[in-house]
């Protein structure tokens, strides 16, 4: 049975190239010239083939120095080029493509022969699984941490009662002449109200926080949200607000929402006054979901379908590290020293967007700044 290897060549979907000793191109199936058209004019033969390719630091290979480190029998790792196999980059009108390739040397002749696939779509969507994966990961352990809280918040509430209803009994029952006594009673019942407003907050995170629906015209809540913020007493800060054009209303507990903005305010401060040097800028705006030149990523129950406002919150603080970006949203988890933050803050945020059938994505670099991003469905679609 007679077949044609040069038609097996020429039909190959993979580009195939075979090259002289001094990488320069002999013959070229029709796949490679399909693609390396693109990035050189004229016939690809008697072209050098690595002066179209880049190494993953896009600095052009040199062929001489791809024939001196590779080593078939024993390659080295630390090498850019440890093996006959290496992914290259390659510019093609201002897009970088990706090449998955092998060459080998065919004989004592010089010649070497090189098998090239674009891999760029395929090494994008395996980036972007694995980042869909951390996001589904990250989305089930802060539920799992959720689960937890509301169940430990639940149990601590209920000693939390029977420790005030025991002081009131007291109270009521005996007259306590001892000034000393009277002082420890209403101690204890201070730190109890102060461990009642931490495990609200828990139950917040947990989505099981009791809240008011109502119509909340969502202008009038930032605007009010600023009043209390009376950023004009912060020293050097560059405040600014934009808020919709038209008037947005969302469906909520006006107090719980504006508590959410207001933590991420302050917390967008602190972030500032920890950054030595540099301009102190805060922004605070209200946009349309749809408008935002951004990645949506919203926990599993969240639906796109339905329309979403966004509340955002831009600094030029610190930064957040990516470890840290991770866990900002758990309970008691804080970047701040010891004693100048509970971590609480931006956990009940995610816990009443959550409970308001929302979310809060966070993009940040350290040393720049941080976006924080709170998204709220629209009262018609809620």
């Amino acid at each position: 049975m007679e077949f044609s290897y040069k038609e097996v060549f020429e039909q190959s979907s993979d580009m195939v190239l075979i090259l002289n000793s001094n990488g320069d191109i002999v013959h070229a199936n029709n796949s490679a010239k399909d693609f390396l058209s693109f990035i050189t004019d004229g016939p690809l033969e008697g072209k050098h083939l690595f002066f179209m390719l880049e190494d993953s630091e896009h600095n052009h290979i040199v062929w001489n120095d791809f024939i001196e480190k590779q080593s078939f029998d024993s390659p080295v790792e630390e090498d850019i080029l440890p093996s006959n196999r290496m992914l290259c980059f390659v510019k093609c009108d201002g897009i970088v493509n990706k090449l998955d390739i092998v060459i080998n040397e065919l004989d004592e002749s010089g010649l070497w022969s090189v098998f090239a696939r674009d891999v760029t779509e395929q090494i994008r969507q395996a980036e972007e699984q694995n980042e869909l994966s951390e996001m589904l990961g990250h989305t089930q352990r802060l539920e799992s941490i959720g689960k937890l809280a509301g169940g430990v918040a639940h149990d601590f509430n209920n000693y939390l009662h029977a420790i005030q209803g025991h002081l009131d009994l007291i109270k009521y029952m005996h007259d306590v002449d001892d000034e000393d006594v009277v002082r420890h009673l209403d101690k204890i019942l201070s730190i109890t109200d102060m461990a009642s407003v931490l495990t609200q907050q828990l139950l917040g995170f947990a989505r099981k926080g009791k809240y008011k629906e109502i119509q909340v015209e969502l202008n009038s809540l930032i605007n009010k949200t600023v009043d209390l913020f009376m950023p004009n007493n912060y020293e050097g800060l560059n405040f600014s607000l934009s808020c919709s054009d038209d008037n947005p209303v969302v469906k909520g507990d006006y107090v719980q929402l504006q508590q959410v903005v207001l933590s991420i305010l302050i917390n967008a401060v602190h972030a500032i006054e920890a950054k030595e040097g540099g301009e102190n800028k805060l922004d605070l705006s209200v946009i349309r979901a749809c408008e935002l030149n951004l990645v949506l990523c919203p926990p599993p129950n969240i639906d796109l379908a339905k329309k979403y406002l966004c509340v955002k919150v831009s600094d030029t603080g610190v930064g957040i590290d990516k470890v840290a970006l991770d866990r900002i949203f758990e309970p008691f988890f804080t970047t701040k020293r010891f004693g100048e933050g509970t971590g609480m803050g931006l956990s009940m945020a995610y816990g009443i967007a959550s409970n308001h059938k929302g979310w809060i994505q966070v993009d940040s670099e350290k040393g720049v700044g941080t976006d924080v991003y709170i998204f709220l469905p629209e009262s018609a679609n809620a």
